[in-house]
């Protein structure tokens, strides 16, 4: 499925459960490969799967194309019925762009960002930003950054919290 914003068709695919609607109450949840890394008794997957079962606001998913189908399965067995809209992150379509501006549409900021590997490498100067945040959440909280998306990260809901020295 294809959204329209603005009279503009956004080139990426978005895959809903339920309808669109940009005026949800709750906070604007954006979840990078959330199930990448998680094992059942681990704290990480059991807040993980709190927040998809009782947040009330969008939840924006960035996951691969192979991993997308059963993502969303497990979003519907924990009771997500509609306000979830998955982003598939092929390298050679995704564009930030377009991701940053259905972010906008839905005009809640700070942008909560949860799920994939996050590391921060305390060593590089301010000049290096985009060496500072590593991983696929990193790269997300940089592009983010970069068109003017404030982001609170909740550690607890990162799998791979680390800061290189």
């Amino acid at each position: 499925m294809f959204f329209w914003i603005r009279r503009r068709k956004l080139p990426i695919k978005i895959k809903p459960i339920g309808e669109y609607d940009p005026d949800a109450k709750g906070k604007l949840v954006v979840a990078v490969h959330p199930y990448y890394q998680s094992h059942p008794e681990n704290s990480y997957l059991q807040g993980l799967n709190a927040l998809i079962a009782s947040q009330n606001g969008p939840l924006i998913t960035l996951e691969e194309s192979d991993k997308l189908s059963s993502t969303m399965k497990r979003y519907r067995e924990l009771g997500r019925k509609k306000g979830a809209y998955f982003i598939e992150t092929n390298p050679a379509e995704l564009s930030f762009d377009d991701v940053a501006e259905f972010i906008r549409y839905f005009r809640k900021t700070p942008v909560t960002l949860i799920g994939g590997y996050y590391s921060i490498d305390t060593v590089c100067s301010e000049l290096l930003l985009p060496r500072l945040m590593n991983g696929c959440m990193g790269k997300t909280v940089y592009e983010l950054a970069r068109r003017g998306i404030d982001v609170e990260i909740p550690l607890e809901l990162t799998f791979s919290w680390k800061v290189e020295y």
